[in-house]
């Protein structure tokens, strides 16, 4: 059964509250997904991952909302060259120092 990376993002967030063992495992294959499929800088994937480690060890709101910003930017990055994911003021804006 294929999920879409949206799904995938949200089997992620359930797993990283009931079952963190599994959870590592998922968010490595949804992390190795969002790239593959939406072909982002490297910033983003940085944020990205960064995002998923918040998720599961940290503050868990603040890695929900930059993933949501990461997935919902739209068509894939080499459709549209230009696409970008503005995380200006986010809490792990690339290049923060925080």
């Amino acid at each position: 059964m294929a999920f879409r990376l949206a799904e995938a993002l949200a089997l992620c967030e359930l797993l990283a509250k009931t079952d963190p063992q599994r959870y590592e495992r998922a968010a490595l294959r949804w992390l190795e997904r969002f790239i593959e499929e939406r072909l982002p800088p490297l910033t983003e994937v940085v944020l990205a991952a960064s995002a998923l480690a918040e998720l599961r060890h940290g503050h868990r709101n603040v890695g929900i909302e930059t993933l949501s910003a990461c997935r919902i930017v739209g068509s894939r990055t080499h459709d549209a060259p230009n696409a970008s994911v503005d995380v200006s003021g986010h809490p792990f804006r690339a290049g923060s120092r925080q």
